[in-house]
């Protein structure tokens, strides 16, 4: 895997409009009502964000158009929305090492 030096680039402009902070703000209440009540609700999608052009134009440029994870060179098209941005943590049920899931998971980190 490619090591990205994050100190030297700044976040997609898309998570810094109004959107992306109501986004956090459903995501901080998901947190509170499964922490607080318990739940059976999976977390906010995130889909909004993945299918914006401009962030997956952005993230294709940050990574310089080839796959965070084996390097291989990665298509993105912005005429036909070819290009994929995947998660690398889970956004919810993950399974630590007893096999136990925590529904809230990565939760908090979609957006950062």
């Amino acid at each position: 895997m490619r090591f990205i030096d994050r100190a030297q680039m700044q976040a997609p402009k898309i998570l810094f409009d109004k959107r992306a902070d109501e986004a956090r703000g459903r995501i901080e209440e998901f947190i509170k009502q499964s922490l607080s009540k318990g739940s059976t609700r999976r977390a906010p999608s995130t889909e909004w964000l993945d299918e914006s052009f401009g962030f997956r134009s952005e993230m294709a440029d940050m990574f310089h158009k080839c796959c965070a994870y084996c390097e291989s060179p990665a298509r993105f098209d912005a005429d036909d929305g070819v290009g994929l941005v995947g998660r690398h943590r889970p956004p919810a049920l993950a399974e630590d090492e007893r096999g136990n899931t925590e529904l809230t998971a990565y939760s908090w980190l979609a957006y950062e």
